[in-house]
C-alpha cells in the first residue's frame, strides 16, 4: 500500500469569530463571499466555497477530488 499525505493551507478564522457577535449570520456569509472575512478552515480541506447566500438558502461549490 502506498502512503499518501495532504497539506492544507487555510486562513486564521479569528477575524471572523471576532465580528460574529456584531453582525447577522447572513451578513457574515455575504462578507465571506466578498472576501472580507475568511472561510472556515474545513472549506479549504474539502475544496469548497460559498458562492451565494440569501435568507433560507446558501450555495456552495466544490471541486471533487480523490483522496
Amino acid at each position: 500500500m502506498s502512503e499518501r499525505s495532504r497539506t492544507v493551507h487555510w486562513e486564521d478564522p479569528a477575524p471572523g469569530v471576532a465580528v460574529m457577535p456584531s453582525i447577522s449570520g447572513l451578513e457574515y456569509l455575504h462578507r465571506m463571499i466578498a472576501g472580507e472575512l475568511p472561510p472556515p478552515p474545513i472549506a479549504a480541506l474539502m475544496g469548497m466555497a460559498l458562492t451565494e447566500a440569501e435568507p433560507g438558502k446558501a450555495v456552495f461549490v466544490c471541486d471533487p477530488f480523490l483522496i
